[in-house]
């Protein structure tokens, strides 16, 4: 992927296109060895299966993004556009009927900051250099295609840490309507 950073402030807007996961979900878009566990879950592979059609989640997209920051509240936000993957009953990724998945996400840290500066990689394992939590809300939808009626997905998550002490948690919620047609 390629990210731009657009003259706007200086974190405000950021422009990322390219091959990657939409930023919804703090353990699904956070690389492996990044992430408390040391291994990406199977809960993370349902979510990114149902927003984009694959496990790995990455998909094309384009995706506005920043970072506001004070002295002891920051926040992330963003907000792109989607292709997913395998969404016709043909074989190819788009099918008869093409939708494409908007998602979105928005974060606010009290204390430090998840980040000096915007990015789309994420940790959760500060190594006792981040005092601070962060309350994320994620939300992604995506209209009729050949093998749904509508697909959506949202939710919500913390993360704290102090120290030696790390905690983060989410609980996302999958929905979909109209049954897949076979035919």
């Amino acid at each position: 992927f390629i990210q731009w950073k657009l003259p706007v402030g200086k974190d405000l807007l950021h422009l990322t296109a390219g091959w990657f996961r939409p930023q919804f979900q703090r353990e699904s878009i956070t690389a492996a060895w990044s992430v408390s566990s040391f291994e990406k879950s199977m809960s993370q592979n349902y979510v990114r299966t149902h927003l984009t059609g694959r496990g790995p989640g990455r998909a094309a997209g384009l995706n506005l993004g920043g970072m506001a920051k004070s002295k002891k509240l920051s926040l992330l936000y963003n907000v792109g556009i989607f292709n997913p993957l395998l969404t016709g009953l043909n074989g190819n990724s788009v099918g008869v009927q093409y939708a494409p998945l908007l998602a979105g996400r928005v974060s606010l840290a009290w204390g430090d900051p998840e980040m000096e500066q915007y990015g789309i990689a994420y940790s959760t394992n500060f190594f006792n250099e981040r005092k601070g939590i962060s309350i994320d809300l994620n939300i992604a939808s995506q209209g009729t295609t050949d093998q749904f009626q509508r697909a959506g997905a949202w939710g919500s998550g913390i993360l704290l840490n102090y120290g030696r002490w790390n905690v983060d948690g989410e609980w996302m919620f999958l929905q979909r309507q109209g049954l897949r047609n076979d035919a």
